[in-house]
């Protein structure tokens, strides 16, 4: 690895760190790089114990190859990957089981209503052929169909 490699990476792990921070998770630091070690991923979020970042700034990323190396590096840690290239905003990988298991455990429900009545008392009436969900508003006094994705 050259040095303008290792320099940029080290950019990379600094602006993802301050990326951390700028969203209140204040005590992010640079992890110290022993490779392969779940105890030194490259940005350490004492808030987020449990995630193993692997931060990646090129401008062509496999990130297949990316996703590897946090799975292998991560231990019993979430691996995850924040990666950006030039001029774009930074993105998160993860695995899809990670992701959902992040979800039930922060309790975020995601609440439908109908768009003619606001009711929240909607049922899935079967799929829509163009993509989405066909819903049914069970007010009572609306029950009208609407679709959503």
């Amino acid at each position: 690895m050259s040095i303008n490699s290792k320099d940029k990476g080290k950019r990379g792990e600094r602006a993802w760190r301050d990326e951390l921070r700028e969203a209140g998770f204040v005590k992010s630091y640079r992890g110290q790089q022993y490779s392969g070690n779940p105890e030194a991923p490259d940005v350490i979020c004492p808030e987020l114990p449990s995630i193993h970042f692997e931060v990646k700034w090129v401008q062509r990323l496999n990130i297949w190859d990316a996703m590897e190396q946090a799975i292998r590096d991560s231990g019993e840690k979430t691996p995850v990957v924040a990666h950006t290239r030039n001029n774009y905003p930074w993105l998160v990988t993860l695995r899809a089981n990670d992701y959902f298991d992040l979800i039930k455990e922060s309790n975020i429900s995601i609440v439908m209503f109908c768009p003619e009545c606001k009711s929240t008392h909607i049922h899935r009436h079967g799929p829509y052929e163009k993509g989405g969900y066909r819903y049914k508003c069970a007010n009572p006094e609306c029950g009208k169909f609407f679709v959503a994705n």
